[in-house]
């Protein structure tokens, strides 16, 4: 930090005026882009804890999804490889993974799945094209 910012002398002449540098851009990149990833990494931070205060857990979730699909909740649980049942399992594990920030391992009990296969259906609920609009009706709907 200190040889990034000029020497002592100007870094001491930074602190004086008052600016405060967030990393050393040698090691980090620019100021504006360690901003835009801590920015990004509050409003992550904050869905969680916003969807947590709302009581938004993986029993929610599941309810919601299963609402949004129209199927039995119970259908999550048995080996059923309906297209149906298959796309919602992989939504809510990309959810629960992704925006509640449960460990696969979690979701893999909960589901009655192998952690390797809740990997698989995060990456394959990611590219669900229907995601996004449950995600959005789920988070609006604890609002």
């Amino acid at each position: 930090m200190v040889r990034s910012s000029g020497g002592w002398s100007a870094l001491k002449a930074i602190r004086s005026t008052g600016l405060r540098a967030v990393s050393d851009e040698r090691i980090l990149g620019s100021g504006d882009f360690v901003d835009s990833v801590l920015k990004q990494a509050n409003e992550e931070y904050e869905k969680k804890t916003f969807a947590i205060a709302k009581g938004l857990n993986l029993d929610k979730l599941i309810t919601a999804v299963t609402d949004q699909f129209e199927i039995d909740p119970g259908l999550l649980d048995s080996s059923s490889r309906q297209r149906t049942v298959s796309r919602a399992r992989s939504i809510i594990c990309a959810i629960a993974v992704d925006k509640l920030k449960i460990s696969g391992a979690n979701v893999a009990s909960m589901l009655s799945l192998s952690p390797s296969a809740v990997s698989k259906l995060v990456s394959r609920g990611r590219k669900d094209s229907r995601r996004e609009k449950i995600e959005n009706y789920i988070f609006n709907l604890n609002s």
